[in-house]
């Protein structure tokens, strides 16, 4: 896995991107198959940290570490999600008579009164789906525990002490959480589609998480949002508790960590095909030998069989 999260990271350019996005899926079937996902990601993190000079980048590019952590939270974090997001989203997109809706310039002249109302339901969905989600369950992946108190313990090490809670957030919520809540369909959330006014509401929802998780209120960028600070401050301490929950956990064995429940343990051919080839077309890009050796010594056992 060492050399690999040295070779990925090496393929930032933009001109890999969908070669490492098909290797990715790839990759990860594989260490799935060898529980072996957990030692990986670290590896990936640990790469990401070292080479960040500036905290606030960190996991924010469009980087291998980034699409692996995401991969592996959509694959190995169905199950959480439904369970955690389920039953709120299901009992929103029912509600086709409510409105969230509290951007002045997408509403009707003269409508103070819609204008509070709706921020008023916002805010009563927004909290109830806020302690939903931060409370401690054990329907949370010790996979996701385990790769966030790796980000929490490693960036502390490094950088200030608050941003460890803004990393975890941002692996927990900005490419997990709320991706499933803007769009519950696509993770299995929800039978149906949302409407569009319940799916505006779910991505104002979102995008408070996205303050809450980064701990910081709206600004003028987002002048109408400035309304649900009260909602970010009041619930702030309430993340930062519910991520030192995450990250409590003990150092089981990582083979066990390693694994996702339902997730088929096998790979596919045509998945070890498309990994022997990136990585052997992309071989001299490894400063160690030891990855060229090991595919020079395929290539070579490949001719002798022909």
């Amino acid at each position: 896995p060492t050399l690999v999260s040295q070779l990925l990271t090496l393929l930032t350019a933009a001109e890999y991107s969908d070669e490492i996005d098909l290797f990715s899926g790839s990759y990860l079937s594989l260490l799935h198959s060898k529980n072996a996902i957990i030692p990986a990601l670290k590896n990936f993190i640990s790469d990401e940290i070292n080479n960040t000079k500036t905290p606030s980048l960190l996991f924010r590019m469009d980087s291998i570490c980034s699409k692996m952590l995401k991969l592996y939270s959509h694959v190995h974090g169905k199950s959480y999600i439904q369970f955690a997001l389920s039953d709120s989203i299901n009992k929103i997109c029912s509600d086709i008579h409510t409105s969230y809706e509290i951007d002045p310039q997408r509403l009707p002249k003269h409508s103070k009164d819609l204008l509070s109302q709706n921020t008023k339901n916002l805010v009563h969905t927004a909290q109830n789906l806020i302690d939903t989600i931060l409370t401690p369950t054990r329907h949370m992946p010790l996979g996701f525990r385990k790769i966030s108190k790796y980000l929490f313990d490693t960036v502390k090490e490094k950088f200030q002490e608050n941003y460890p809670y803004t990393v975890v957030g941002s692996f927990l919520f900005l490419r997990f959480l709320c991706p499933a809540l803007v769009t519950p369909d696509a993770f299995g959330v929800c039978s149906t589609p949302p409407k569009n006014v319940q799916r505006r509401g779910l991505l104002l929802i979102a995008k408070i998480f996205q303050n809450l998780s980064n701990q910081i209120e709206f600004s003028e960028k987002e002048e109408y949002m400035k309304e649900l600070n009260e909602v970010v401050v009041k619930n702030m301490d309430k993340m930062r508790n519910w991520i030192d929950w995450v990250v409590e956990c003990e150092d089981e064995d990582e083979l066990v960590m390693s694994g996702g429940m339902g997730i088929e343990r096998g790979v596919k051919d045509g998945e070890m095909n498309s990994i022997f080839e990136f990585l052997n077309k992309y071989k001299e890009k490894i400063s160690d030998g030891g990855l060229r050796e090991v595919l020079e010594g395929e290539e070579n056992s490949e001719k002798r069989c022909s």
